[in-house]
């Protein structure tokens, strides 16, 4: 489900631009939505709050699913196909969820002396989690420092919308997201 407000608004993009025409907000409006794409997916991360189902083809022997977007604010549910091929719920008593820190992976651990279920193992996507994930409901929840990320990027797109050429003389935006990019 795709969230209901956009990361950063466009009067606040003219405002950071300092553009004060209506002529141009198509093309603003497009480098807002191209930076929150390029941030999120570069960065798996979801900016502004919203459902999404995470599938996995079994549940893993070491008892810990790594959650592939973050932040995490809470596991809506667990399913799996069991094996009658039917859909099952899997009792938030087996598990824990570790989602302490936005910057790192949320985790699903197995809790002690648990046992994942047996499931139908002849098809993928065995497994789907149900999560909310994103820094809340409307830009103000963002990080700052994400914030003027996106910022950035839009102003260096903005100002610079010819091709351009590499070589001597030349060099690239240096954009950091310090801290929110997992090295593994």
């Amino acid at each position: 489900m795709p969230p209901a407000a956009k990361p950063l608004e466009l009067a606040e993009v003219k405002a950071w631009l300092q553009v004060v025409a209506d002529d141009e907000d198509d093309l603003l409006q497009f480098l807002i939505d191209s930076a929150t794409n390029m941030l999120e997916n570069q960065y798996d991360i979801a900016l502004i709050t919203r459902t999404v189902e995470f599938y996995a083809d079994y549940f893993p022997p070491d008892g810990v699913i790594i959650l592939p977007l973050r932040p995490v604010s809470n596991v809506l549910s667990i399913e799996y196909l069991d094996t009658a091929k039917n859909w099952q719920v899997l009792p938030a008593s087996v598990y824990d969820i570790s989602a302490n820190d936005p910057k790192n992976y949320a985790e699903i651990v197995r809790e002690y002396g648990q046992t994942w279920p047996e499931i139908y193992y002849c098809r993928s996507e065995c497994v789907k989690i149900t999560a909310n994930v994103g820094h809340g409901a409307t830009s103000a929840d963002i990080p700052a420092e994400l914030r003027l990320e996106m910022q950035a990027v839009i102003r260096f797109w903005y100002d610079n919308r010819e091709d351009i050429a590499l070589g001597s003389g030349m060099r690239s935006a240096n954009l950091p997201l310090h801290g929110w990019k997992m090295w593994l």
